[in-house]
């Protein structure tokens, strides 16, 4: 059986190639060149009972083919574009071959049409040339189409039969139309084993350092690798500098420069260009400042460049674009962009590093006084400015910077314009509103005494206060105000410190000098036994109440008074006492003066209340 069936196919593929006529017929049930997804129905025609059925889709090339089992039933649905025949047999193991019906479906399912041969897959390889074909299964032999060949996408002019001879390297497909539409083969890869590596380049000798110069390869292998190698040596110490088809190279400070190229394909090996040399001619171009500017509404940013090495021109430029007229070793910028500078050389013309200057804004700058901005010598307002992230500051007198005054806030003692100058963290500076300060002069303030500031209990002293327009005035003992003094003279009694607070008409007061008056009098000591006292005050400390014992020496009537240590009159009553003793009451603690007066004699006893 499997001698006889492999005969059949033999049989079947030789009649393929001389179209001879077999015994079993096949039939289409309609056209057997389709749009896809038409396919035609393949049937035995009167299909003998005793026989078995294969069905046999032909496979094979322009230089060979084979067959392939389907179906075993009497009829098929051809389902793509191919050969269908049918071998028939019988149970003593003889076959018929049936007549082969071509089919042709485009466009067919994406991806259908097979890879030109000899490629069984998309592989490399390394000829001088090869001979292309369109598989035997894709020819249109009977049927309408268009032959086009395709190399690295783009139609090959002419190219238009079932073979064609690659010689140059590259991805090659073809396509297959008719009415249907368009068909395309995968691409597979050719390198040519006479492909030599080449490149191209727009430097030329000298170049500047600093300077990009940009390399090609010229009629690239497609899936071969690049390597660009650089030395500054010609034959020696080349290092990888980059890959791929194109490269760019920043030109170093050096004396020269060589440049090759490295292919490697597979099936290829690896081949190296011959270097290319440059001299390269060393430019000294930095513009400063280097660093990003920031630049304020109506400031400059002044730009500035010193080139060396055998520059002969200048050229600034913002974004790009070159500035008319700007030529000179010094560029001031007031708009902003990124700024730049081209230097003309033997070498070409070389680029400066690029500096960005962006625009700034004024800070907000108002400060508003936290008082009076009028006040009195001695006195101060304190100043406030606004504040904000990143804010410094700086306080003025009229134009004078003030020294030291570099926080948000100021205390002013003195009159004068103030302002402030904030600056913001991009070191734009703006002056804030003037406020104007005014201080007021104290009066002056001076008292003297008309006389002795020290005498006996009952005398006085004159103290006189200067005198002045709009002047008032204001008496004190110690710290404390005299109730009513309030004239330039003071007619002091008792004894304690006496000063006096003048005021003027702009409302500031100065407290003058201090005038000590001393009352030394002598006091009985309540507490001797003196036979010849004439009053006696006890008891002495007591809690408040005391008796006063009187001889019949002083004169009748007296007066009693009680004063506290500065003078003051505490109580004052004219008494006749028959038997010489009064009472004496409700006094607070403390010390006190108990003042009998005759009318020839004074007396002064000292009384001390502890409750």
């Amino acid at each position: 059986m499997k001698i006889s069936l492999r005969f059949a196919i033999i049989l079947a593929c030789l009649m393929l190639s001389l179209n001879a006529q077999a015994q079993l017929q096949i039939v289409a049930s309609g056209p057997t060149d389709v749009c896809f997804p038409n396919a035609p129905t393949l049937s035995v025609v009167n299909p003998p009972t005793n026989l078995t059925y294969q069905w046999f889709v032909v496979v094979g090339s322009c230089f060979n083919h084979n067959s392939v089992v389907i179906g075993t039933s009497t009829s098929i649905q051809a389902n793509g574009t191919s050969g269908y025949f049918c071998v028939g047999t019988d149970p003593g193991g003889n076959a018929e071959v049936s007549n082969t019906i071509f089919v042709r479906v485009l466009p067919g399912s994406i991806g259908s049409l097979m890879l030109p041969l000899p490629y069984s897959s998309t592989q490399v390889s390394c000829l001088p040339s090869i001979d292309l074909c369109i598989p035997y299964e894709m020819a249109p032999q009977g049927f309408v189409s268009t032959i086009k060949w395709y190399r690295n996408n783009v139609q090959i002019g002419g190219a238009s039969t079932l073979n064609y001879t690659a010689t140059l390297a590259g991805y090659y497909k073809y396509s297959v139309s008719n009415s249907c539409a368009t068909s395309f083969s995968d691409s597979v890869e050719f390198i040519s084993a006479s492909s030599v590596p080449q490149f191209t380049t727009t430097a030329v000798s000298p170049v500047c350092n600093g300077n990009t110069i940009n390399f090609t390869v010229t009629n690239p292998i497609p899936g071969a690798t690049y390597t660009w190698q650089t030395s500054n040596f010609s034959s020696s110490g080349f290092v990888a500098s980059g890959s791929g088809i194109n490269f760019s190279y920043i030109v170093p400070s050096a004396l020269n420069l060589y440049v090759r190229l490295q292919c490697v394909t597979t099936g290829c090996g690896v081949q190296i260009t011959p270097a290319t040399g440059f001299t390269i001619q060393n430019i000294s171009r930095q513009i400063s400042p280097f660093t990003t500017q920031n630049l304020c509404p109506g400031g400059t940013v002044n730009f500035s460049i010193n080139p060396t090495g055998g520059v002969t021109g200048i050229q600034w430029k913002r974004n790009g674009t070159s500035i008319p007229g700007a030529t000179q070793n010094t560029y001031p910028a007031t708009i902003a962009g990124i700024y730049s500078a081209d230097v003309t050389a033997s070498c070409g013309v070389a680029s400066s590093n690029s500096v960005t200057v962006n625009a700034a804004s004024l800070p907000a700058a108002s400060i508003s006084a936290n008082g009076p901005l009028t006040f009195c010598a001695g006195s101060n307002v304190i100043l406030n400015a606004n504040t904000g992230t990143g804010l410094s500051y700086q306080w003025k007198k009229y134009a004078n910077v003030i020294a030291g005054a570099t926080t948000s806030s100021l205390t002013a003692t003195g009159a004068g314009k103030y302002k402030c100058i904030v600056t913001n963290a991009a070191g734009c500076s703006k002056a804030s509103n003037t406020v104007t300060v005014i201080v007021n002069p104290l009066p002056t303030a001076t008292i003297t005494a008309a006389g002795q500031t020290t005498f006996c209990v009952g005398g006085s002293v004159v103290l006189s206060a200067n005198t002045g327009t709009g002047l008032t005035y204001q008496w004190k003992k110690y710290a404390n105000n005299i109730g009513g003094a309030i004239n330039s003279s003071y007619t002091a009694t008792a004894a304690g410190k006496y000063k006096c607070t003048v005021t003027n008409a702009n409302g500031c007061s100065k407290g003058s000098n201090a005038i000590t008056v001393s009352v030394p009098c002598r006091i009985a000591s309540p507490t001797t036994d003196n036979s010849e006292m004439k009053a006696v005050l006890y008891p002495n400390p007591s809690d408040g109440t005391f008796e006063i014992k009187i001889n019949n020496s002083i004169p009748e009537p007296f007066d009693i008074s009680i004063t506290d240590l500065s003078g003051r009159l505490i109580k004052s009553e004219f008494q006749f006492l028959s038997d010489r003793t009064i009472v004496i009451s409700n006094l607070e603690t403390g010390m006190y003066f108990v003042i009998l007066s005759g009318e020839n004699e004074r007396i002064v006893l000292k009384a001390i209340v502890k409750n």
